[in-house]
Formats: structure tokens, C-alpha cells, sequence
């Protein structure tokens, strides 16, 4: 069985190659825009030039997980990375080749579904450009759509291509861009393990052809961890480290309820803030509505005790950036007329 999966050096694409590559029978070709020869990626920028001839078919099923994942961009540069990367892969599949779709939870945006190609039913352009990418496959053949939310590391050992999402916001607090958490206990936050993913899309993979699309949701409905719990996890596993390494702790990070901090403490906190200071906060503004969901997902795909991920997780994270998990935190004051860090 011959698969072919884009994004293969990515978060998840990566743990995709993995996972085939252990499966017996299967012959797995990946590919990214950067290649990785060592590991057997091709190269290939996909929308902006010709596949390679390595990358002809036919292939029994294709894996798309290529994407830019940064909830910030453009919109003309998320419409090139994400839908026109979709165009060109789609050239790639044949009558009976199966497709894999790896989506978004959150591309369903405002209206809770996909067809609309309309900007402001959406939170961002990521979303935006996943729900044009699923309206492009969904016209081109029936397919396994796979929409996992945000993804930490993998369950047993913290695992990850990149880091990203909660691991971001992490770093700001650490390194002075965030004064504040925008978290509570009505919030959920739903995270799920890398490792996961791959195996919902690996398996979809590896089923054949569906007669209609079928989507899976990856999540964990009512048992997802509210935003404070995550923070309070994230931190503790932290403190954990830095105390193995005699690094002294740090303080929980104030934490403002959503609602407060757009009604209230962000309108007047902007008019005292820096040029800088303003850029850090609009910067982190993709992330607040995935800690701010007070009517969070309904998976199909349910994951169970996210609980032991994150911490492994935040461990993996902490051992490649030392220096980073080590720093302390400055604080934001009034100065004059503004203020600083």
C-alpha cells in the first residue's frame, strides 16, 4: 500500500510517517516544503510549483496534513499556505485513491459549519482558510476529515515536531510579553496529544475509501480541563522542573476572567501601553478565544486524562528550552505616561 502525506516534517504529519511506517505493508512517501532527504521527505512547495517526479502516483490513499498553523496571518497569505497547497495536492489523487484530511476543530468558526467563504464567520484566517481548504476537497472526492483542536506532545514522553499554541503563551508569560493569564474555571481548553491525532488519521488511512465524507472530531467534550486548571497544570509541572535544576519557582500568573479582560481591564490598560507593548498584546490575540470557549467542542472522537500529556508535555518543552523555562517573569508598571516591563 503506497501513502503519500504532506506536511511530513510538521506537528502532525511527522507523527503520521511515524505511525504508518510501524503499520506492515505500507510504503509511505512524505513531503514537505522543506524536505528532510535524511527521513525521507521530499521536497516539494506545494501551490508554488510542479510536484516532483517522485511524488507521481497512483497513490492508494493521501494524507494532507501541510499546513500553516499560525493564527495570524493574512489572509491572503493563509488563502496561498493553506488553499492553494490543498489545489495542488488534490492533483495528486486518483479514482480510488483515499484522502485524509487533516482540518481544524475550530473550522466550523462562528456559524458551526464550513460553507461560508465569508471572513467575519470566522475567529481568525487559520480557520477561515481550513474551512475553504475542506469545501475544496469535499468538491473533489469523498474523504476522512479529521479535526483534532489544540495539540500538546505526546502521552507517554511530551513529544513534539514544534511547539505551538499553549506552549506560545507559556513563553510570553515567561519572557515578559503577557502581564496577565485570560483564563477561569468556566473556560475549557481543549487539548489533545499529537500521538492521538496520528492514530485517527493513520487508521482512516489505512480503511480505504469512505462512500461519503466522515469527519472526526477529536476532543474532550465536558471532561476538557477549563483554563484555569491548565494554567495551574502548566505551571506546577514547571515549578517541578526548575526545583530539580535549583532554579527558584515562579508565581502562579494573575489570571482575569475572559469576559473582565475584554470589557474592562484590556479598554483601559490600551491606553497606557507602548507601541511595543500593544504589538506583544495584539500578537497573542489568535490564542484567547481557544481559552475563552465557554460553549467548547462537541467531539465524535473523545480523549480521556489529557491531564498526564499536558504535564509530560510541558516537561519536553522545558527540557529543550532551558533557558527559557528558567527565566523569571517581568512584571508591567506604570511609568510616566506609559508603561514598561
Amino acid at each position: 500500500m503506497r501513502i503519500l502525506v504532506t506536511g511530513a516534517t510538521g506537528i502532525v504529519g511527522s507523527e503520521v510517517m511515524r505511525t504508518l511506517r510501524a503499520a506492515p505493508g505500507v510504503e509511505v512517501q512524505g513531503v514537505s516544503r522543506s524536505g528532510d532527504a535524511a527521513r525521507g521527505v521530499a521536497k516539494w512547495h506545494l501551490g508554488a510549483e510542479p510536484p516532483p517526479a517522485v511524488l507521481r502516483g497512483p497513490w492508494d490513499a493521501v494524507v494532507h496534513s501541510a499546513a500553516d498553523i499560525r493564527w495570524n496571518l493574512p489572509f491572503d497569505q493563509a488563502r496561498r499556505a493553506n488553499i492553494a497547497s490543498t489545489e495542488a495536492v488534490l492533483g495528486l489523487v486518483g479514482p480510488e485513491t483515499t484522502v485524509v484530511h487533516v482540518s481544524s476543530a475550530f473550522a466550523a468558526g462562528l456559524r458551526g459549519d464550513v460553507a461560508s467563504d465569508d471572513p467575519a464567520d470566522y475567529r481568525n484566517s487559520y480557520e477561515w482558510s481550513k474551512a475553504a481548504a475542506e469545501r475544496l476537497v469535499d468538491a473533489a472526492c469523498p474523504n476522512w476529515t479529521v479535526r483534532p483542536p489544540m495539540i500538546i506532545g505526546r502521552r507517554a514522553d511530551g513529544h513534539i515536531a514544534r511547539f505551538h499554541g499553549v506552549y506560545q503563551v507559556l513563553q510570553g508569560y515567561l519572557w515578559g510579553a503577557l502581564p496577565v493569564m485570560v483564563a477561569n474555571d468556566a473556560c475549557r481548553v481543549e487539548l489533545v496529544p499529537v500521538d492521538e491525532v496520528a492514530a485517527v488519521v493513520a487508521a482512516r488511512a489505512l480503511a480505504g475509501r469512505p462512500a461519503a465524507k466522515e469527519v472526526a472530531t477529536l476532543g474532550a467534550g465536558d471532561g476538557a480541563l477549563s483554563g484555569a486548571a491548565v494554567v495551574k497544570i502548566v505551571f506546577d509541572e514547571l515549578n517541578a522542573w526548575r526545583a530539580g535544576r535549583g532554579v527558584p519557582p515562579v508565581g502562579l500568573p494573575p489570571l482575569i476572567a475572559p469576559r473582565r479582560w475584554e470589557r474592562f481591564f484590556r479598554p483601559f490598560a490600551e491606553q497606557h501601553l507602548s507601541r511595543g507593548q500593544l504589538a506583544l498584546i495584539h500578537a497573542f490575540d489568535p490564542y484567547l478565544p481557544y481559552w475563552a470557549m465557554e460553549d467548547h467542542l462537541r467531539p465524535d472522537t473523545y480523549v480521556v486524562d489529557v491531564e498526564d500529556a499536558l504535564r509530560a508535555s510541558i516537561r519536553y518543552w522545558a527540557d529543550r528550552h532551558p533557558q527559557g523555562a528558567s527565566a523569571t517573569p517581568r512584571q508591567w508598571r506604570a511609568v510616566g505616561g506609559g508603561v514598561r516591563a
